[in-house]
């Protein structure tokens, strides 16, 4: 039999490292990508590091703890040493000792305040998901606040192709919507899965699939852009693509029947802005300000 190249308690010591790493990346909303960007240290890296697949330098511990802004103690200590009042600090084991200090009903009622914000912080790990009709400025909106929040912009129409290999036309061709509401779903659950929070762009009609819809509710902050119909019309016709509306006599009615139908389902989104005159910065201004409120 071969001896392994790492003595066992190495490796669940370097496993130990890897989780507590993820664990970091995770509350702090960082992919693995951003982490990668201002740490220096290869995405690839950081992925073997969380899997405990990989020893970690001093000089990789350096820069992962400093683009953390993390203890680099707390990083490596062994599991042992995690509950040790001595070797801890911080906001995180002055509320273990304060809990410690409680007796048994008192402990179970501050648990029970603080259960909302573990479950909130659970939540909305993918990111931020914008949605809405056409034309509501998701793709204009959405790359600028990617930018701002220095995070991917990821299209949900970009995501069913890259995924299906089809253009969104042939998979009308070849299965119409329905077919075209299971790749979407799919790519939903692929994005979530992926674990890299995002500027989520959704297709308008993502709310005619009640499973899917609930799941981007569930992982993402969803925002809803709204705009006059007017303006609604006058951007689709702006970007060339008349598709929805081709062969229609009376495109307005049927925006306005859409918005309509569709106003109760996209109130559910955790916050609501209107685009229509109102510049870009303005926008963003707003949106910023709600979502560091609200925590992310």
């Amino acid at each position: 039999m071969s001896t392994p190249l790492i003595p066992q308690p190495v490796t669940e010591h370097l496993s130990a490292i890897g989780a507590r790493l993820k664990s970091v990346r995770k509350s702090a909303k960082i992919s693995r990508q951003k982490l990668s960007e201002q740490s220096g240290v290869s995405a690839r890296h950081i992925a073997q590091l969380e899997t405990g697949g990989a020893n970690i330098s001093i000089g990789v511990l350096r820069h992962l703890c400093g683009a953390l802004k993390m203890d680099w103690q707390s990083l490596v200590a062994l599991p042992h040493q995690i509950s040790s009042p001595a070797n801890q600090g911080g906001p995180h084991e002055d509320l273990r000792r304060m809990i410690d200090a409680l007796s048994s009903d008192q402990a179970a009622k501050a648990i029970a305040l603080l259960e909302p914000l573990r479950e909130e912080s659970r939540n909305h790990s993918a990111g931020i998901a914008l949605i809405g009709l056409r034309g509501a400025g998701k793709t204009t909106l959405g790359q600028k606040l990617a930018r701002e929040r220095n995070i991917p912009f990821v299209q949900l129409s970009k995501r069913v192709e890259e995924l299906s290999g089809l253009t969104t036309d042939q998979i009308f061709s070849l299965g119409g919507q329905d077919l075209y509401r299971r790749l979407e779903k799919d790519a939903v659950e692929t994005q979530i899965a992926s674990g890299d929070a995002c500027v989520f762009e959704t297709t308008g009609g993502i709310v005619a699939n009640p499973q899917t819809f609930n799941r981007v509710l569930e992982a993402f902050r969803c925002i809803w852009l709204a705009a006059d119909p007017e303006d609604h019309m006058n951007r689709v016709i702006e970007q060339g693509d008349m598709r929805p509306m081709s062969g229609m006599n009376h495109a307005m009615d049927h925006l306005k029947a859409l918005l309509d139908e569709r106003r109760d389902d996209y109130a559910r989104a955790h916050f609501h802005l209107e685009t229509s005159g109102r510049p870009i910065d303005d926008l963003i201004e707003n949106l910023t300000g709600w979502l560091d409120l609200s925590g992310n």
